[in-house]
């Protein structure tokens, strides 16, 4: 059926007012005005429930759709849904539940008349799941059309439906692979707020806050115990060995955690996973909120986010996103300032068509401090005295740590008919990074031994990411096709050098020493480099009565030039791999769906052997079971899975050649994990997790073979609820307390051991409304890090770094 967009048809005699107007795709298709009158015989000859795929978009043309495919007649007055969107549906519904699916968040119910349908006023309420019947409580957060979107913010703490495993509209209770979604409604309640590390604590299988209290990259994390890959908006973030694309929490939606390989799909990756971010798009309906935040360590921040239509039609969208950050830290001397604006803005010509044009400007005038310290004073006693948990191991005159990011893209779709839909993704971004800094490498009784680390780094990166999706029936074989075709065009400049500094007294430290510069043999990199990647995939997901499946394909070609201006020459490298994925899951009527997949991942190893030949890529593969719950009537996704994933390609020195490398190095990663989001009433959220990670070098020649991979726990709990009181004397009150334990880790060479700690969160908020009407949006809230500062190391990588202290900050909130 070719989308359209419907307008009102007059009936031949009024009856009711709703009646004013008749879906014309009736007319269309089911045959002249005699037919259409005879909707009663119709209504009774339609099946009582039916399996249905129709795509998110335009509510009156989704609202023709199911007609059309149910064979009922509806009436509404179609001014009134004019640009209104609908979520689409997806699976098997009886008629009247599969209309309020698609009327959710829209205003309107269904409502039955002698001819049929028809549309009546009624409450906002949540989305079904699906498939087959399972229903939702109502949930009156974020509770819009676009909540639910697969891109959307979610509702409450549980988001149902996502394109990061497959990059089509899935839900994830039959996504046969494990996904963590970290919506806009837990970020704000956990005050995720400075950082979007802050944002993984409470997620399984998710190793964050690498250095610390540290902020010089701000998402620092490892996957599944073997690194991740970063995207934003399903398109790749392209980092250096210090540079990395930085985001304010404010300005995303969405964190979603895919774990395992995915290059099926994206490419080269980390097998451990893939972290992608999805940004504030333009909304429908009209959104206006402004904030300023105060706290401890000076803290002061403000941002406002605007959102709705620009026209009378709702053809076009706008949002305007901004953000600003001065602070200081727990350290001494040290602050950590930015400034943050993403405007975009959407243009629907038709009910078929959308194009979203985007751009993000970013400034870190300074990123805060990377502050490395030795094992000994930190996790090791120190006779002399322990290192101070404020002290700053830097200098005043050396001190620079600033970024410059900007990007702008786009998102394009549109949808053909009932089989075809096309997508095109495209974004170009600039990175500059500067960075100066004196740490500390070992000590002897109070004199800290430094050295001094200077980096800067450009890095320009063009990527496109083309999609045609084909969802067809064969018999009762359900398709749901994607081929795709991506390109990747990255070149980077790095600077590098090192050298020794000044010792300083960690207890009458001296912070204006002066340091000598760098002299020409402490730069030991300068270099060029360009990478092109082109990849062309195809995937099929398939759905038979409860069976669902994913197949995958992907053939890559990577190519990599490198220039060194130290040494004057120049390389090339050229890559091909080909890697595949399958999954299979079940779901019963109950809720309970158990899965099992194998997914499999490349990424290139860039440089040369002793004897110039190029090094192959890493390959890795993943085995994993698990079992997904969501039973109906409640708003809850529970997910329990086992997984093995190994890395072979990995550098070992050559046994015959000790200036040589070979790839015969192995790692691998087995664990458990348990995860469990609800919305357990309009009242109480909840999240809870437990992860086991056993991460070791599985083959080296290296002398740390067995060893366990550094600053990763074999356990890690933790759990988070939130109470919001609606009725009684503290109507308006919301409370949120966390705990999170974090096991043992180890060092790179497996003989620091840094302690388990376990750590307490609190929020607070309260709607000034309760108190005087007029006072409507306003919100007041508190969040406490750490609240009862424990004292404690985070991990000893390449140095130690302590833990966040206990950090309060104080929020005031409007919306309109």
């Amino acid at each position: 059926m070719q989308a359209r967009r419907l307008t009102a048809v007059p009936m031949p005699r009024p009856t009711l007012r709703q009646r004013a107007a008749v879906l014309a795709v009736q007319i269309a298709l089911l045959g002249p005005a005699p037919a259409l009158l005879d909707t009663s015989a119709r209504a009774e000859a339609a099946p009582a429930d039916a399996t249905y795929d129709i795509p998110a978009g335009d509510l009156i043309d989704t609202l023709a759709r199911f007609a059309q495919q149910s064979h009922v007649a509806l009436s509404y007055d179609a001014d009134r849904l004019k640009g209104r969107t609908s979520q689409g549906l997806h699976g098997t519904y009886g008629i009247e539940q599969g209309f309020d699916t698609l009327l959710a968040g829209s205003g309107y119910a269904i409502g039955k008349t002698d001819a049929g349908y028809t549309l009546v006023p009624a409450p906002v309420s949540a989305p079904p799941l699906v498939p087959d019947e399972v229903r939702l409580p109502t949930v009156n957060v974020n509770a819009g059309a676009d909540a639910q979107n697969p891109d959307g913010p979610g509702v409450g703490y549980v988001a149902q439906r996502s394109t990061v495993a497959t990059k089509t509209d899935t839900p994830l209770l039959v996504t046969p692979q494990t996904v963590s979604e970290i919506t806009r409604d837990q970020m704000d309640d956990q005050g995720v707020n400075t950082s979007v590390n802050q944002a993984f604590r409470y997620s399984t299988g998710v190793v964050t806050d690498m250095n610390g209290a540290d902020t010089k990259l701000d998402s620092q994390t490892v996957v599944r115990g073997i690194g991740r890959t970063e995207y934003l908006d399903g398109l790749p973030l392209v980092n250096g060995t210090f540079i990395a694309a930085a985001y304010d929490p404010y300005m995303l939606d969405r964190i979603e955690i895919l774990k395992g390989p995915a290059s099926v799909l994206y490419g080269q990756l980390s097998p451990g996973g893939l972290v992608s971010y999805v940004t504030k798009k333009p909304t429908d309906e009209p959104l206006h909120e402004i904030f300023t935040q105060v706290g401890n360590w000076g803290h002061l921040s403000a941002g406002f986010d605007f959102s709705g239509p620009l026209d009378a039609d709702h053809r076009w969208l706008y949002r305007l996103t901004a953000v600003g950050l001065d602070t200081g830290s727990q350290v001494d001397n040290t602050r950590n300032k930015r400034l943050e604006i993403a405007p975009s803005i959407t243009w629907k010509p038709d009910a078929a068509t959308t194009f979203t044009l985007m751009a993000d400007y970013r400034r870190d005038p300074n990123m805060g401090f990377w502050n490395k310290l030795p094992a000994l004073g930190t996790v090791l006693p120190n006779a002399a005295g322990q290192i101070p948990y404020d002290f700053y191991s830097g200098d005043l005159g050396f001190n620079t740590t600033s970024s410059t990011q900007a990007y702008i893209g786009y998102q394009f779709q549109h949808v053909f008919n009932d089989v075809w839909t096309v997508r095109q993704n495209l974004r170009f971004q600039h990175i500059g990074f500067e960075f100066d800094s004196v740490q500390g490498d070992s000590l002897s009784g109070t004199s800290l031994v430094r050295d001094k680390f200077m980096d800067e780094s450009t890095d320009n990166s063009f990527v496109l990411d083309n999609q045609a999706q084909a969802t067809f029936d064969t018999g009762p074989l359900k398709h749901k096709v994607l081929f795709g075709l991506d390109y990747q065009h990255t070149v980077t400049h790095d600077l590098e050098a090192d050298a020794d500094a000044p010792s300083q007294d960690i207890l009458n430290p001296n912070y204006t020493m002066t340091l000598p510069a760098y002299t020409d043999s402490d730069y030991y990199l300068r270099n060029r480099q360009s990478i092109n990647q082109v990849g062309v995939y195809a995937q099929d997901q398939l759905n038979i009565g409860h069976w669902f499946a994913t197949l995958g394909v992907r053939e890559d070609a990577a190519s990599t030039s490198t220039d060194d201006e130290i040494a004057n020459t120049s390389s090339t490298q050229h890559d091909h791999a080909f890697t595949w994925r399958a999954g299979l899951l079940y779901l019963f009527d109950n809720g309970i769906a158990p899965y099992a997949s194998y997914s499999t991942s490349f990424q290139p190893t860039v440089g040369t052997n002793a004897y110039g030949q190029a090094f192959v890529p890493t390959t890795g593969q993943q085995y994993e079971i698990g079992i997904k719950y969501q039973p109906k009537n409640t708003d809850l996704l529970v997910t329990a899975s086992l997984f093995d994933i190994r890395q072979q390609h990995e550098l070992t020195q050559d046994p015959n050649n000790p200036d040589n490398s070979i790839q015969t190095g192995e790692v691998r990663s087995r664990g458990a994990e348990l995860e469990a989001r609800a919305n357990l009433t309009e009242d109480f959220k909840i999240i809870a997790s437990y992860t086991y990670t056993h991460a070791v070098v599985a083959k080296s020649n290296n002398g740390d073979q067995g060893y366990r991979i550094y600053a990763v726990p074999l356990n890690a709990v933790s759990a988070w609820g939130e109470y919001d009181l609606h009725r009684g004397p503290l109507a308006g009150l919301g409370l949120g307390l966390g705990v999170r334990f974090t096991g043992s880790t180890l060092d790179q060479s497996n003989t620091e051991r840094v302690a388990s700690f376990t750590i307490v969160d609190l929020a607070l908020h309260y709607d000034l409304s309760r108190i005087d009407p007029r006072l409507r949006g306003v919100t007041l809230g508190l969040n406490a890090q750490n609240l009862l500062d424990r004292k404690y190391v985070q991990t000893c990588v390449n140095g130690c770094y302590y833990g966040l202290e206990r950090s309060v900050i104080a929020t005031a909130k409007y919306d309109w």
